[in-house]
């Protein structure tokens, strides 16, 4: 769902779900990452299979970076509306 889907929602409830929604998706990325590391170490692997495995730990460390930047993002908005209201 997005403010379209339900336009009663205050734009303050949209950047807040997607906060939540980031905080989580990170979470997540980052528990899939640790397993994978700790597979790679732990097991027997063939040589494209660690390949494959490693390359796939480089794009969840990507996603992290970019989930980052947007939870930041949206951290500094709600932290600019909070200054406003503040005042």
């Amino acid at each position: 769902m997005n403010n379209y889907d339900n336009p009663n929602l205050t734009q303050r409830e949209v950047v807040e779900e997607s906060l939540a929604q980031t905080v989580a998706l990170i979470t997540a990325v980052t528990e899939l990452e640790q397993t994978t590391k700790a597979n790679r170490e732990a097991a027997a692997l063939d040589n494209s299979t660690n390949t494959l495995l490693a390359m796939q730990v480089s794009v969840f460390q990507g996603v992290k970076i970019n989930l980052e930047a947007e939870k930041d993002r949206l951290e500094a908005i709600i932290a600019k509306w909070d200054d406003q209201e503040a005042e």
